[in-house]
């Protein structure tokens, strides 16, 4: 639905858009900074979230 010369032709060929953050394995999975970690990861992605929603929008895809 897009003109084959729009100027991001190509990055609205993709379907879905993920992100994510690995550590190495360590003691720490096993104590309150593993989730301290993650805490920190997800909210450094707020920023993302919010662009998304404000010009994506939030997904209509069924449950079913």
């Amino acid at each position: 639905g897009y003109d084959s010369d729009h100027p991001r032709i190509e990055l609205l060929k993709y379907k879905s858009l993920w992100v994510g953050r690995s550590w190495e394995p360590g003691d720490f999975l096993h104590e309150r900074e593993c989730l301290d970690r993650v805490r920190k990861a997800w909210r450094a992605l707020r920023p993302l979230n919010e662009w998304a929603r404000d010009h994506v929008g939030v997904s209509v895809r069924s449950a079913s």
